[in-house]
Parts: structure tokens; sequence; C-alpha cells
């Protein structure tokens, strides 16, 4: 244990920080400590994934926002020292922690990454050390969990042995024009002195530093960020399931309105919502808010209608495969008609018996109803059985392009895809992905693999699912060569009007009434 009651920071250490800890090499960490290394600090880069820290000193990136070259440059530098040892963050003068600030199973706040973190940073913290947390975390973290952790640890007081600060990361991964150093960095400190030095660190790296009055500020507005994403989103997804039922384009509908010069920000549905902040940020404030007998309604529909997502977009699948099978039958018994002049159809028929009930065809009449309650749907659309008008046939074939969250990233946490590709299994269906930047998943306990896009891959599906829009996705050649698409991201929007293309929130296909609740009903 190290002494107490020793000078105070402010009146202790004149000279500036050159030398940096960061703790957690991620998404976040990693971009961070180049930017340090680039403006000319000293920095330890330490993370517990000896495999990361093999790539980073053989001059390799692991994240699609960093190249190789930029490792390569850092590295050649010599101020930039990748480590698995946590010891050398006690010869930093600041430690900057960034590490997971994930959700358990019971969809509640995770701080075991940060707890351990600060065991082993108060383990070697030494006086007039500046700590930060840039992790996202719930109002409070940084005075209640990572304070007391750093004092018992070492022995030093906060604000008096050492400067402790908060300072939300805001980084956008796969954002080429707001890069990290572009992004206004929200800055706090335990105390003012505290305050003061995390902004003149902040400030020799960051165009812009704003800072605010308090920790628990600054972790409010990161939650408050994300949480008002969330509920837009959602909303965004809800407005799409209403605009296929009322025969709109909800795309072009957000485009219109984005017209408006003020008042109105473009938000644009999805298969749900993924990533590392906007789908657990918002659990993390709801979470806290019920220690003060207080909730947000907003933030828990929008989460029950997040995870109701890959459901309805499951359902939705199955349908249009149902549909497309119903009318390739249709086009089948017509060329056998042509081709067979004696074979007479009955007078009543239009088209051949699928084997499908009325209320078979409207199993989708749940899904306006699941939107509005946003829970997950609990009568199904057709499954493979149903599909094959249950005749033992092979299991339709589902190709997923992109697993990611997002665009042009490789990371999968809270993607959507992690709960699409059960269900979709459990609805009879084989599932294959290919994503340019993942190249294999794990989904409950099962490795799945990237498979190439070959054109006969591509033909060889029963229905092409788009779930990330990423940069250079190969629209043309998907719907050139695939059967069925259908596309969640609205990338296909240039070929909206191929029979086989199905763009979620499109509207009506054709004289078909897509999403309407009833697909067996048309409008006039």
């Amino acid at each position: 244990m190290k002494e107490e009651g020793r000078t105070a920071p402010d009146a202790a250490v004149s000279d500036e920080i050159q030398k940096v800890a960061v703790v957690g090499l991620g998404y976040v960490g990693l971009p961070l400590a180049l930017l340090f290394v680039s403006k000319g600090f000293e920095v330890y880069g330490i993370d517990i994934d000896r495999r990361k820290i093999e790539m980073l000193e053989g001059g390799k990136s692991y994240l699609p926002d960093v190249s190789d070259a930029e490792v390569k440059s850092r590295m050649a530098s010599g101020l930039f020292h990748p480590t698995a040892d946590m010891a050398l963050a006690g010869e930093a003068k600041a430690v900057i922690i960034c590490v997971p600030t994930p959700l358990t199973p019971y969809h509640t706040p995770d701080l075991s990454f940060l707890q351990d973190a600060a065991r082993a940073v108060g383990e070697t913290l030494v006086q007039g050390q500046t700590v930060i947390l840039e992790s996202s975390t719930y109002p409070g973290t940084t005075r209640e969990v990572l304070k007391p952790i750093l004092e018992k640890t070492s022995g030093l007081r906060a604000g008096k042995d050492f400067y402790l600060g908060y300072s939300p990361e805001r980084i956008d991964p796969g954002n080429k024009v707001f890069t990290v150093e572009r992004i206004p960095k929200l800055i706090s400190g335990l105390t003012e002195p505290c305050c003061d030095r995390v902004e003149r660190l902040y400030g020799r790296v960051f165009e812009r530093v704003v800072r605010v009055s308090s920790p628990e500020i600054a972790e409010m507005a990161k939650i408050v960020e994300n949480s008002q994403r969330l509920v837009n989103i959602t909303f965004m997804n809800e407005l799409a399931l209403i605009c296929d039922a009322m025969n709109i384009n909800v795309w072009e509908v957000i485009d219109a309105a984005a017209t408006k010069p003020f008042g109105f920000t473009a938000y644009y549905p999805g298969p749900g919502i993924g990533g590392h902040c906007i789908p657990v940020d918002p659990l993390y404030l709801q979470w806290k808010s019920r220690a003060f007998d207080a909730e947000s309604k907003f933030i828990e529909l929008s989460e029950k209608m997040n995870r109701a997502m890959p459901e309805i977009v499951a359902n939705r699948l199955f349908e249009l495969l149902a549909e497309h099978s119903r009318q390739d039958e249709a086009l089948s018994a017509e060329n056998s008609h042509v081709e067979n002049p004696n074979i007479v159809a009955p007078s009543n028929a239009h088209a051949p018996d699928s084997g499908r009930s009325d209320s078979d065809r409207s199993n989708a009449d749940g899904l306006n109803e699941e939107a509005r309650n946003a829970e997950v749907p609990h009568e199904e659309a057709p499954n493979a059985e149903a599909l094959n008008n249950g005749e033992s046939r092979r299991k339709p074939y589902i190709l997923l392009y992109g697993v990611a969250y997002k665009k042009d990233v490789n990371d999968v946490r809270e993607s959507p895809a992690l709960d699409l590709i059960p269900i979709l299994i459990r609805k009879g269906a084989r599932v294959d992905y290919h994503d340019p930047y993942i190249d294999e998943i794990k989904v409950n306990d099962v490795v799945y693999r990237s498979v190439e896009l070959t054109d006969e891959k591509l033909a060889e599906a029963d229905c092409v699912l788009i779930l990330t829009n990423h940069s250079h996705i190969p629209v043309e050649r998907i719907v050139k060569h695939a059967s069925l698409v259908f596309d969640t991201r609205n990338a296909a929007s240039a070929f909206k009007h191929e029979k086989h293309v199905h763009i979620f929130g499109g509207g009506r296909h054709g004289d078909r009434a897509y999403a309407s609740g009833n697909t067996s009903k048309k409008q006039s």
C-alpha cells in the first residue's frame, strides 16, 4: 500500500505529459493510441489479447479503419509499445482506460472488464498520474465504481494524490470524414484541477475539446447520444412496416423529409440495431434510472422492438419465399398449358393450389401488431415445411450478404445477424454468409465461415438476404444471378422495379400488397 496524504497534484507536477498508457486496444483504444503517437507521445498500448500484440508488433492491423501501413509507421517511430504487461502503465504519466462495457445475459451492465482494469491500474498507480476513463457507461461510474477501486488498490486519493477524469469515446467505425482527431472531445474531471489536467492533455491531441462540469454530465451525454439514436432508428423500423402496409416507399419518404433544412435528422431502417453502443448504452441508463424509481418508456419500447426485428425479417423472408414459389408454380403451369393444348384447366382454377389455407396465406397479419407491441412475434410466417407444402424437399438455401452490424467494419457485436441465423435455421433453412470483412463468426457454438460470392453461389441460393450495405457490395451481380433478393438496407434501390428484388420498407411490389399484413389481399 502506498502512503496517503501526499502533496496535491495541482501543486506537484509542472511538466507536460509525454508518456501515455492506453489500456484496451480495440475499436476505441487502438486508434486513440496511434493518434497520440502521431502527436509525438510515447505510448504503451496494453491489451490482454496477445494475438493483437503480436499482430501490432508484426506491423499488422486487425481493424478496417487502421491500415497496416499506419501500424508499421507508428512502430517504426519507436514511440509505440504494444504489450500485455499491465505493470508498464506505471511508467506513464497518464493512463487511459478503453475497455468493453457490454451487457450481461440479463441485459444489465457488465462492468467486469472495467473493474479488472481498474484493479490492474491501481496496482501500479503513482502520485501525480492522470487516469481517464473513456468506456461508455452509466452516470456515476467514474465516481462510484472506478474511484473506489483505484483508491483501495493504490492507497492514494483521487483529486489529492492523482487526477481522475472521464471523457467518453465517440468513435464511429468506418467513418472516413469524422476521424478520431476531428470528433469534438467531451472532457470532465472529479475536481477542477483534475479537469484542467485532462484538458491540457487532450487539447494537444484533438481539434476541439469541450469541457463539462462533472463526470456525470459527460457520462450521461454519451448515453443520451446513443439512446436518441436507438429511439429514432427503431421508429424508422416501425415506420417501414407501416409504409409497407400503405404501399409507400419509406426510403423515399425519409429522403424527402430530409430536404427540410432544419428540425429533421434522417435515420434509416434496417434488420436491427447492432454495435457496441446503440443497443447497449440505453440499457445502462435504464438500469441506473431504476435505482431512482424512474425509467424510460421510450427505451423500453425501442429495445423490445429492436430485439424483435430479426424475427420480423425472417418472417418476411419466408413470406417472400412462399410467394416466389407460388409464382414459379403458376408460371410452370402456364408454360405447361401452352405446350400441351389438350390439357384443359378447371374453369375456377386461376392458379395451382399451393396447399396452403387462407389462414396460412395471412400469416403476416401479426406483423403490424407485433410492430405496435414491439415484441418478438409468436405466430410465425411459413417455415420450410409450409413452403414446400409439407413435402419432403430440400431445405431453402439462404445466403446472407454481410453479418457486420454496419457497413465497412469487421465488428459483429450485437449484430442482428447473430440472432437471425438461428431463427432461419429453426424455420428449416440452410444458411451461409458472405462478408468481405469477416472471415468467420460463432453462433450458438457453431462456427460459420464466409463463403466466396461466386455467380454459381448466388444462383444456388433460394434467397439472397442483404443485411449489411458494405460500400463495395456487388449489387448488380447479386440482382443478375440471384432468383430472389430481400434487401433490408436499400442497397438495391436502383433495381427496385425488378420483380425478384424486394426492399424492406419499399412498399407494394408490382400488384402485390407487399407486407400489408395480409399477403392475400390486393389493393385495387
